[in-house]
């Protein structure tokens, strides 16, 4: 097994047998350290107005005045003209002037129409199935975050948001939808599964690798020229075997059939952790080394990472965990308080400078059918329950749903903000007691 890296990543994957020697990216720490002075932009009222972009957006704001509309300018798959990095010139100005900064970001796999038709886009960049197809869903594509190509696109859009003034830049679907293009099989590049698997099993005889994966098994060996045709050709128990060492496609956890960590789980980690060293360089040498970078989700391949976020960005328990708060106007949100509290305990524990939210948009959207009384009581309770565990939490404008915005629930939000701005709250792990007087 590889022991390059921290002692933090081979006490943790040590016992999840993950064999790659792969070369890490060089650490490149971002310059902007979270304190408690509130320069950071994670510190105090945090605001989300969903994709920020006309002047109905920035009297929302001005309503709050929040630090930061965080992740407010998303870049996703939608190619309307505000997609033009350039028309949201005036917007970050505005909001500059009103000193509040602008958060944002980027899908790092949803691709838009745009995106397809730029001269610089490489077709070989795009998420493919087994056969070489284009993976598709729905009507949208998407890249593999695998390709180094693909890798320095995102990262130049990432730019360009920076040298308009954006902030803080959120990295979402950090796992991206990676599937069977030639980087992530490792018939392109050094870091994908062939490279991998013959890392993982380096002493096995020949025989051993005929009876585990057939004549894949047989060209691994060798070391013989391996094409495409070799995966898509495994049958019976050799495609069981190529299954469980891969793991279940879409896997946030990166886990096989049997929940086990699997070479997508190592995948997802050295991709994210080659985007955000990329990314740091790129604005570093742009001057713009104070811009931050956060992503969404607490995979448990995030915690190796050798290049950390400089937040994370979650979302508070919810039905996923069976905590039905989102659907059920009855469900006792104080009779599970301690059972929630220490699931968030153990993340903020986990992986530092955590900032909550109601995700976006579910359960959110079912949370906005609920009476205005129990939105207001719903966010109140993981407001403070987040600012009681360090982390902070980002409140949401209501933007895209106006009119399911009620007294109350608004007055709840003004409190939460107005808390997080008198304390310079920040996301640093310092738990605090809070009387948000609601």
């Amino acid at each position: 097994m590889c022991l390059k890296g921290s002692s933090v990543i081979i006490l943790f994957y040590t016992a999840l047998a993950f064999a790659s020697c792969r070369t890490l990216p060089v650490s490149t720490d971002n310059a902007k350290i979270l304190s408690s002075t509130g320069q950071s932009p994670y510190c105090g009222c945090l605001l989300f107005v969903d994709d920020a972009r006309s002047t109905r957006d920035l009297a929302i704001a001005d309503s709050f005045k929040p630090n930061i509309l965080l992740r407010s300018w998303y870049r996703w798959g939608e190619p309307r003209p505000e997609a033009v990095y350039d028309a949201r010139r005036d917007l970050v100005s505005s909001l500059r002037d009103s000193h509040r900064l602008l958060g944002g970001g980027v899908s790092l796999s949803v691709l838009n129409q745009r995106d397809l038709s730029r001269d610089d886009f490489d077709k070989s960049w795009l998420s493919v199935r087994m056969d070489g197809a284009p993976f598709v869903k729905g009507d949208l594509s998407f890249g593999t975050l695998s390709s180094p190509g693909f890798r320095a696109f995102v990262v130049s859009r990432l730019a360009e948001q920076a040298k308009l003034g954006v902030k803080e830049l959120h990295l979402g679907e950090s796992n991206g939808e990676i599937h069977f293009d030639d980087w992530t099989l490792g018939l392109a590049g050094e870091n994908g599964f062939i490279q991998w698997i013959r890392n993982k099993y380096p002493d096995k005889s020949g025989d051993w690798w005929h009876r585990y994966l057939g004549s894949l098994g047989d060209a691994l060996y060798s070391n013989a020229s391996i094409s495409r045709n070799d995966f898509k050709n495994l049958t019976g128990t050799d495609l069981n075997h190529f299954q469980l060492e891969w793991g279940k496609e879409g896997s946030w956890h990166g886990v096989n059939a049997d929940g086990k960590p699997a070479f997508i789980a190592d995948l997802y980690r050295y991709n994210l952790d080659a985007l955000i060293s990329e990314a740091r360089t790129a604005l570093m040498r742009d001057g713009l080394s104070t811009v931050t970078i956060d992503v969404f989700g607490f995979g448990d391949w995030m915690v190796g990472l050798a290049n950390q976020p400089d937040a994370y960005q979650a979302a508070v328990p919810d039905e996923r965990r069976g905590i039905n708060w989102s659907t059920d106007e009855s469900y006792s949100l104080d009779g599970a308080r301690d059972r929630i509290k220490a699931v968030m305990l153990n993340e903020v524990k986990t992986f530092k400078h955590v900032v909550y939210v109601i995700d976006h948009p579910k359960p959110f959207q079912a949370l906005t059918n609920l009476s205005d009384r129990r939105q207001a009581d719903i966010m109140s309770f993981f407001a403070k329950l987040s600012f009681e565990v360090g982390a902070n939490f980002m409140i949401q404008s209501y933007s895209d749903v106006p009119d399911k915005l009620g007294s109350d629930t608004s007055t709840a939000l003004h409190k939460i903000c107005e808390h997080a701005q008198r304390q310079s709250l920040c996301p640093n792990g310092s738990p605090q007691s809070v009387d948000l007087g609601i």
